[in-house]
């Protein structure tokens, strides 16, 4: 039994784009699941995303442009718009994460721990 390779589609730029960004959406709902078992079930903040809190959220954004990308590209190379179904629902799917990114971290507010330090201490 020999793999036929020339079978496989090969993946396009503005296809790649879309499949990215689905990635990256699944991998920030696992974030959140893992925020919302961290503050409801353990009650361990240490287990929580809350040091790289910064750093998701800038994955919310690069995963929401890339989904907007793979959806114009997709749109100037002839696709109808109505026949684009995997691109709004990337489109879609990133929106509703973000949005349960932020509601969750509104919701648990109260067990963000924040460190101040004054400008004034000398640090020694």
């Amino acid at each position: 039994m020999a793999c036929s390779w020339s079978r496989i589609k090969k993946t396009t730029k503005k296809e790649l784009y879309v499949y990215v960004s689905i990635f990256l959406a699944v991998f920030l709902t696992g974030t959140i699941i893992n925020d919302l078992v961290a503050y409801t079930i353990l009650e361990k903040t240490s287990k929580s995303t809350q040091s790289i809190t910064d750093t998701l959220l800038l994955i919310h954004i690069l995963s929401f442009v890339v989904a907007i990308l793979g959806f114009v590209y997709n749109s100037q190379a002839g696709k109808n718009y109505t026949n684009a179904y995997l691109e709004w629902t990337a489109i879609v799917f990133n929106f509703l994460v973000c949005f349960i990114r932020v509601a969750v971290e509104i919701a648990f507010i109260q067990f963000r721990e924040e460190v101040y330090k004054n400008f004034t201490e000398s640090g020694k």
